[in-house]
């Protein structure tokens, strides 16, 4: 039986430098093109930072947010700001989604 990970033949090992896991909530919605973009930005990423890099996916907290009444899509903004200009500039992170390499 196959496994998860694809694993060298030869070594019997899996290889960590172009593998990614990514940590979610069971319940999480990705935009449908979510994995195709975090495997080019990883590959994109120069090789020296490539391993230390987190990548975090948006948070779809309102979906059809246009179709939401004004205080609910008005505090869906706020948050987002709130989050991007206060809690992650002040390295304060509550990711609940991100990914990374398996080498990490």
């Amino acid at each position: 039986m196959k496994g998860l990970l694809e694993v060298d033949p030869a070594t019997k090992e899996v290889e960590l430098d172009f593998t990614t896991c990514t940590v979610c909530d069971a319940d999480t919605t990705f935009y449908y093109r979510y994995f195709e973009n975090l495997s080019w930005c990883f590959l994109n990423e120069p090789p020296e930072t490539r391993y230390t890099v987190c990548f975090q996916s948006p948070l779809f907290y309102n979906i059809t947010l246009d179709e939401r009444w004004f205080f609910t899509r008005a505090m869906g903004i706020i948050r987002s700001y709130f989050m991007v200009g206060f809690l992650i500039g002040g390295d304060i992170n509550t990711m609940s989604i991100y990914s990374m390499s398996l080498r990490l």
